[in-house]
């Protein structure tokens, strides 16, 4: 099948996930539910355009089921598809408010709304989950689905706890495998349940769940590496093109302000460089190249499920690799 026609069949699917997660949303009260619409408007969110965005959380836990099990139940996968959507969106709007980024939905509504927004997603993602009662699946599935996203959400909570943590931690007490431990807890752990709950509602057996989930942990590391560098880059440029006073004017991340200890800054501080710029540089490329390392690895890992057949072509596609 054609990259054309694999594009319009991810649109069409696209259109029922959306209109199904609208659904959810609506089933809240005013004036949470405009807040929330709000949210999911924003850049990279479902409802950003009309034709859906470039990279969804829920095309690829339906994808990942759909490989596994063509005959999957389509309300069962499309509705975990759904919850993860929106337990993603949520740990997105807290992830903001702890490290002070000025994003546009922080600038519009303030950090309190915000928050409030996101610990009403993480409760609506849960009941999404448990309304699958009313479609007769099996309660003992339903229960192994949440404690999945429970747990991973555990395990995120705790890497952004370390993420802070490092926050006050000298640049000389670190080095890069602290850096990407942290990656690997905080942003590894959300790409893994992500694969593993479309596995999961597939019926797949836990070594089948287990591969997904590893072929999720290598691409979420390299994923959040990559996000990491070019943040940083943008930053850089930003500053050196517009001056400090009209780049702090801009939505932009706070990593370098903060003293992030994300791995390009890492590198660039174990540098000794006394061109600060040129460390910055070094440790942006020397990020992306690890990151690089990583896609690889996801990528072998996701061309082993495909020689068993249980890894559709869509999956490979939405994940870009």
């Amino acid at each position: 099948m054609h990259n054309a026609s694999l594009t319009d069949l991810l649109a069409a699917q696209y259109a029922l996930l959306y209109e199904r997660l609208q659904y959810f949303v609506n089933d809240l009260p005013l004036p949470l539910r405009d807040d929330v619409f709000h949210a999911f408007k924003e850049p990279g969110k479902p409802f950003a355009s009309p034709d859906g965005p470039r990279f969804s959380w829920a095309m690829i836990t339906l994808l990942v089921a759909q490989g596994i099990s063509p005959n999957v139940n389509p309300r069962l996968a499309g509705d975990v598809a759904i919850a993860v959507e929106i337990f993603m969106c949520a740990l997105d709007l807290i992830d903001d408010i702890e490290d002070d980024d000025r994003t546009t939905i922080v600038q519009a509504i303030g950090p309190a709304r915000v928050l409030n927004v996101a610990i009403a997603l993480l409760m609506l993602a849960q009941k999404v989950l448990l309304s699958l009662v009313n479609e007769a699946i099996n309660c003992g599935l339903i229960l192994s689905l949440l404690n999945t996203l429970v747990v991973s959400f555990l395990k995120s909570v705790n890497g952004q706890h370390l993420d802070i943590l490092l926050e006050n931690t000298k640049f000389s007490d670190i080095d890069e495998k602290d850096s990407i431990r942290m990656v690997d807890i905080k942003s590894g752990s959300l790409m893994s349940v992500v694969m593993e709950l479309g596995a999961l509602c597939a019926g797949a057996e836990r070594e089948i769940c287990d591969k997904f989930a590893e072929c999720g942990r290598l691409l979420g590391i390299a994923c959040q590496l990559d996000n990491d560098s070019h943040d940083l880059y943008e930053l850089v440029c930003s500053m050196e093109q517009l001056g400090p006073e009209r780049s702090s004017q801009k939505p932009i991340k706070t990593d370098l302000i903060r003293g992030k200890k994300t791995l390009p800054i890492v590198i660039a501080s174990m540098q000794g460089n006394e061109d600060k710029g040129k460390a910055i540089r070094e440790g942006i490329i020397t990020s992306w190249g690890v990151s690089l390392l990583y896609r690889e690895r996801a990528l072998e890992c996701l061309q082993d499920l495909e020689k068993r057949n249980i890894a559709s072509p869509l999956l490979r596609l939405i994940l870009q690799l």
